[in-house]
Protein backbone atom coordinates (compact mmCIF):
# COMPACT_ATOMS: atom_id res chain seq x y z
CA UNK A 1 0.00 0.00 0.00
CA UNK A 2 2.63 2.01 0.24
CA UNK A 3 4.65 1.49 -2.58
CA UNK A 4 1.19 2.02 -4.37
CA UNK A 5 1.03 5.94 -2.66
CA UNK A 6 4.23 6.67 -3.24
CA UNK A 7 3.72 5.54 -7.18
CA UNK A 8 0.82 7.65 -6.94
CA UNK A 9 2.52 10.56 -5.44
CA UNK A 10 5.11 10.25 -7.83
CA UNK A 11 2.93 9.77 -10.60
CA UNK A 12 1.18 13.14 -9.55
CA UNK A 13 4.32 15.05 -9.22
CA UNK A 14 5.64 14.04 -12.53
CA UNK A 15 2.31 14.94 -13.88
CA UNK A 16 2.28 18.28 -12.37
CA UNK A 17 5.96 18.64 -13.45
CA UNK A 18 4.92 17.87 -16.70
CA UNK A 19 2.07 19.85 -17.17
CA UNK A 20 3.90 23.29 -16.12
CA UNK A 21 6.54 22.44 -18.49
CA UNK A 22 3.73 22.19 -20.76
CA UNK A 23 2.44 25.33 -20.07
CA UNK A 24 5.32 27.17 -20.29
CA UNK A 25 6.48 26.11 -23.23
CA UNK A 26 2.80 26.73 -24.72
CA UNK A 27 3.43 30.20 -22.68
CA UNK A 28 6.95 30.50 -24.68
CA UNK A 29 5.87 29.31 -27.81
CA UNK A 30 3.02 32.15 -27.53
CA UNK A 31 5.80 34.76 -26.65
CA UNK A 32 7.78 33.41 -30.12
CA UNK A 33 4.60 33.76 -32.01
CA UNK A 34 3.76 37.08 -30.55
CA UNK A 35 7.51 38.36 -31.19
CA UNK A 36 7.29 37.22 -34.64
CA UNK A 37 4.19 38.28 -35.78
CA UNK A 38 5.91 41.72 -34.45
CA UNK A 39 9.21 41.44 -36.40
CA UNK A 40 6.89 40.66 -39.57
CA UNK A 41 5.22 43.60 -38.61
CA UNK A 42 7.76 45.97 -38.48
CA UNK A 43 9.91 44.26 -41.49
CA UNK A 44 6.60 45.08 -43.33
CA UNK A 45 6.32 48.51 -42.33
CA UNK A 46 10.00 48.57 -43.04
CA UNK A 47 9.48 46.79 -46.54
CA UNK A 48 7.00 49.94 -47.65
CA UNK A 49 9.29 52.35 -46.47
CA UNK A 50 12.57 51.67 -47.69
CA UNK A 51 11.54 52.01 -51.61
CA UNK A 52 9.91 55.36 -50.23
CA UNK A 53 13.03 56.70 -48.25
CA UNK A 54 15.13 55.43 -51.66
CA UNK A 55 12.73 57.65 -53.71
CA UNK A 56 12.64 60.93 -51.67
CA UNK A 57 16.87 59.55 -51.40
CA UNK A 58 16.99 60.05 -55.00
CA UNK A 59 14.63 62.97 -55.64
CA UNK A 60 16.75 65.00 -53.37
CA UNK A 61 19.84 63.75 -54.98
CA UNK A 62 18.86 64.45 -58.56
CA UNK A 63 17.34 68.63 -57.16
CA UNK A 64 20.68 68.77 -55.42
CA UNK A 65 22.41 67.98 -58.97
CA UNK A 66 19.79 70.08 -60.75
CA UNK A 67 20.87 72.54 -58.50
CA UNK A 68 24.36 72.43 -59.06
CA UNK A 69 24.21 71.97 -62.42
CA UNK A 70 21.97 74.93 -62.88
CA UNK A 71 24.66 76.90 -60.61
CA UNK A 72 27.34 75.70 -62.75
CA UNK A 73 25.71 76.77 -65.78
CA UNK A 74 25.20 80.37 -64.11
CA UNK A 75 28.43 80.66 -63.44
CA UNK A 76 29.55 79.55 -67.01
CA UNK A 77 27.16 82.55 -68.11
CA UNK A 78 28.85 84.72 -66.46
CA UNK A 79 31.76 83.73 -67.18
CA UNK A 80 31.36 83.80 -70.66
CA UNK A 81 30.21 87.22 -70.54
CA UNK A 82 32.48 88.42 -68.33
CA UNK A 83 34.86 87.02 -71.19
CA UNK A 84 32.65 88.97 -73.86
CA UNK A 85 32.75 92.67 -71.50
CA UNK A 86 36.76 92.02 -71.31
CA UNK A 87 37.49 91.42 -74.87
CA UNK A 88 34.64 94.36 -76.39
CA UNK A 89 37.14 96.64 -73.45
CA UNK A 90 39.83 95.06 -75.50
CA UNK A 91 38.28 96.80 -78.57
CA UNK A 92 37.39 99.59 -76.73
CA UNK A 93 41.44 100.20 -75.92
CA UNK A 94 42.53 99.44 -78.71
CA UNK A 95 40.08 102.10 -80.47
CA UNK A 96 41.15 104.39 -78.19
CA UNK A 97 44.63 103.89 -78.73
CA UNK A 98 44.04 104.45 -82.36
CA UNK A 99 42.09 107.50 -81.49
CA UNK A 100 45.41 109.09 -79.64
CA UNK A 101 47.50 108.60 -82.06
CA UNK A 102 45.55 110.69 -84.84
CA UNK A 103 44.93 112.94 -82.43
CA UNK A 104 48.63 113.50 -81.97
CA UNK A 105 49.16 113.34 -85.63
CA UNK A 106 46.73 116.17 -86.02
CA UNK A 107 47.87 117.96 -83.26
CA UNK A 108 51.54 117.79 -85.17
CA UNK A 109 49.79 118.66 -88.23
CA UNK A 110 48.09 121.84 -86.83
CA UNK A 111 51.64 122.43 -85.25
CA UNK A 112 53.03 122.43 -88.68
CA UNK A 113 50.55 124.79 -89.88
CA UNK A 114 50.67 126.98 -87.44
CA UNK A 115 54.16 127.14 -87.70
CA UNK A 116 53.71 127.69 -91.56
CA UNK A 117 51.41 130.57 -91.31
CA UNK A 118 53.62 131.99 -88.76
CA UNK A 119 56.70 131.71 -90.96
CA UNK A 120 54.34 133.42 -94.12
CA UNK A 121 53.05 136.43 -91.60
CA UNK A 122 55.91 137.18 -90.65
CA UNK A 123 57.95 137.01 -94.22
CA UNK A 124 54.73 138.85 -95.78
CA UNK A 125 55.18 141.44 -93.16
CA UNK A 126 58.84 142.07 -94.48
Amino acid sequence: SQLLSETKRFSEISHEEFKTRAETSERLFRQDRERLAQVDDKLAHMSTMLPETLDKTNAERELLGAEHLETKEQLMRTHNRLLDAVAHLDKLQHGLEETNTELRRTQLSLSDMQKQISQDWLAAGD
